[in-house]
């Protein structure tokens, strides 16, 4: 009893915590490099039995518990902050030492938050890539072919998909059984009891442009369910992706396509072929426009229409600090070995025409 009380007092103290700052930085620095070692030990070992927990323990929860805990640690934040604020005015409290007190916790807090972070989710990023392209490069024409590809089956996959509807919980039911004996390359993802979580304000979210997130301290999937449904299949696909140890957004992305894809279901088929399309024909506009503009004109006006509805929808929320989200977002990518940044998520298209030159899309 002794011991563990002695253990306790160690690991909350908060100098223990700084020091071990920068001595954890260099050791998952060292450990990154190795990534044979992460796929093998972490992402199929430690991950694995660590993410199945989190969802165990969170996924019986209606509601988002990351989303809860966030906002409640914000009010505490903002009490104590107001609280300390208070006391310096009424001379109860020195501002020198406010400020040292200040800068201790954060950086204990900021070394806990770290090594929480990677050890539950963030050396993913430094797993082996899902799939190997064997090409260095790929030419317009063959971003050309790959786009008039995806524009035929969104087309026809618009048509099939027309009569069907499919509420918030069916499409996440759905979702988690195209995971079921999911094999990519040559390797299989690994995916157990699902937590996908309605994020509660959606409103706040969809300011900031965000669709979906993935809290790895819960093990949560948390998604905007607010925007259009035809696109909520291929985002809910996605956040699955990062609890299956999916960490870069191209291969989540990618891992979306190829669920919704294979998907008996023809409303989760024409989710990942329009997520696809997309990307592709935005590709295509930035190398070539011409091509761009004669495509265009080969997507069904159905198609058109949810583009423009899902536009529209985009609109209502435009603001002055969504591009800061956005840069927060893009240094936060660029950090965990991504560095693409905010430009990752489109660099599925070079997953999608490794497929498309060997034939498999």
């Amino acid at each position: 009893m002794k011991i563990a009380k002695r253990l306790l007092t160690f690991i909350t103290r908060k100098t223990v915590w700084i020091i071990l700052f920068p001595v954890q930085w260099l050791f998952f620095s060292l450990i990154s490099t190795h990534h044979h070692f992460i796929e093998r030990w972490y992402s199929n070992g430690l991950f694995k039995g660590l993410s199945l927990i989190l969802r165990a323990m969170t996924g019986w929860i209606p509601f988002s518990a990351g989303e809860i805990i966030i906002y409640l640690l914000a009010f505490f934040l903002v009490f104590r902050l107001a609280l300390s604020i208070a006391r310096i005015i009424k001379g109860k409290l020195r501002c020198i030492s406010f400020l040292k007190q200040f800068v201790i916790n954060l950086l204990a807090i900021t070394s806990v938050i770290y090594f929480l972070f990677m050890i539950l989710w963030g050396l993913n990023y430094h797993r082996e890539p899902l799939v190997t392209v064997t090409k260095s490069g790929f030419s317009t024409e063959e971003l050309r072919g790959l786009c008039e590809l995806l524009i035929d089956e969104t087309n026809s996959s618009r048509e099939m998909a027309a009569s069907i509807t499919m509420d918030r919980k069916e499409i996440t039911t759905a979702a988690y059984d195209g995971y079921k004996d999911l094999i990519i390359g040559d390797k299989k993802l690994y995916y157990r009891l699902p937590a996908v979580k309605k994020i509660l304000f959606t409103g706040v979210f969809s300011y900031l442009g965000v669709t979906g997130i993935y809290n790895p301290f819960t093990g949560e999937a948390n998604v905007n369910m607010d925007p259009p449904d035809f696109l909520l299949p291929a985002t809910v696909c996605h956040e699955m992706a990062h609890q299956a140890g999916i960490a870069p957004e191209d291969e989540a992305n990618y891992v979306s396509f190829i669920v919704c894809r294979q998907h008996p279901n023809p409303f989760f088929r024409y989710s990942g072929y329009l997520m696809a399309m997309r990307y592709a024909m935005s590709a295509l506009k930035r190398s070539d426009r011409k091509s761009f503009d004669e495509l265009w004109e080969k997507i069904s006006d159905k198609v058109k229409s949810d583009l423009d509805e899902n536009r529209r929808y985009w609109a209502k929320f435009k603001n002055p600090f969504e591009k800061y989200s956005d840069k927060v977002y893009d240094s936060y990518l660029k950090a965990n070995n991504q560095k693409a940044g905010i430009k990752s998520y489109g660099l599925m298209v070079r997953l999608l025409l490794n497929d498309y030159i060997k034939r498999d899309i």
